[in-house]
């Protein structure tokens, strides 16, 4: 977290000029220039770690080395174009997609269609990110904050202290452990999830040894989903389950039901409990199926259609392709 008496200020230093958000909050927390590194801006979180970088114009990094200007504002200008840019290629793909191939193309169409709805869900995920990088510029209303912050904090103890008509004062903290990191197969299911903090394992009760993962939840899985009895671990409840879905807990038990968006599935039987909203398009499959039965080397998107996992290095080609915010 920024220190309130930088929200907003511009600081030139030897190497660098750092322009700082003017909501202490925010994720985005400040945008660096570095003259090591010409003509390019670099975007940091609240922890001081680099998250993003834009190319600069020669022209237009020159300028702003030179006054001060609203650099954040150029930035969203920037995420917009890319938001922009991924939504029309994803149009692309979702019109092949829906297209009919002709007999002659047939086996070239039925080929790359996996590689095609891959795409699409590579560039619906990038837009997904992009999202939440833009509402981390949003600045609310400061008085909103203010008072939010008092009705808040006012009555117990915190990193950030109401002082009144003087404002407020923060104390800058980093606790070890509200982190999570996904550890998943190779059809990107989360297998175990850990947290940021490790754990001391001592052998003789005076010094520590090594040091293990504080794991928050693991879980192993049968073919479609199903929960291995005893093969699993949860800390806290972790509200994900199978194919990195929502469990819905409340109505057969831990992880015995998902819901995927379009239809809900019971990963015991393997299928979803509705029709699929398609199945004109596969009247040889039965209607319930779940990633066409092919829980091996696929996954289900959306309760709609499989995704076999394909060649990585093909599908960044595909979903980023030539253009320079893709490099």
């Amino acid at each position: 977290m920024i220190r309130k008496n930088l929200a907003g200020a511009m600081v030139r230093k030897t190497d660098t000029i750092e322009y700082y958000n003017i909501y202490p909050f925010a994720a985005t927390a400040k945008i660096v220039l570095s003259k090591r590194s010409p003509q390019k801006m670099f975007v940091y979180n609240r922890e001081g770690l680099v998250i993003d970088s834009v190319s600069l114009k020669a022209g237009k990094y020159a300028s702003l080395m030179a006054e001060k200007e609203d650099v954040f504002f150029l930035y969203r200008g920037w995420l917009e174009l890319q938001w922009q840019q991924a939504q029309e290629h994803k149009q692309e793909g979702i019109k092949l997609l829906n297209s009919k191939a002709e007999v002659y193309n047939q086996t070239s169409f039925l080929e790359n269609r996996e590689q095609i709805q891959y795409a699409v869900v590579n560039l619906e995920q990038l837009q997904n990110s992009i999202d939440d990088k833009i509402s981390s510029l949003i600045v609310p209303v400061q008085k909103d904050v203010e008072q939010l912050l008092f009705d808040l904090y006012r009555d117990q103890e915190s990193e950030i202290i109401y002082l009144g008509a003087i404002g407020f004062g923060y104390t800058v903290s980093y606790k070890r452990g509200n982190k999570r990191y996904k550890l998943t197969d190779h059809r990107g299911n989360v297998l175990a999830t850990v947290s940021d903090k490790k754990v001391g394992v001592s052998a003789n009760s005076n010094t520590i040894d090594h040091y293990e993962a504080d794991i928050v939840s693991a879980q192993d899985y049968f073919p479609f989903g199903m929960q291995m009895p005893g093969r699993g671990f949860n800390s806290s409840k972790y509200r994900y389950g199978y194919n990195d879905k929502e469990n819905d807990n409340e109505v057969k038990g831990d992880g015995n039901q998902q819901d995927y968006g379009m239809r809900v599935s019971d990963p015991r039987l393997g299928r979803f409990l509705s029709v699929d909203p398609i199945i004109t398009k596969y009247p040889g499959l039965t209607p319930y199926r779940f990633a066409s039965n092919r829980p091996i080397d696929g996954i289900d998107m959306d309760g709609l259609e499989v995704v076999k996992k394909p060649n990585p290095k093909k599908c960044r080609e595909m979903v980023r392709g030539k253009t320079e915010w893709g490099n």
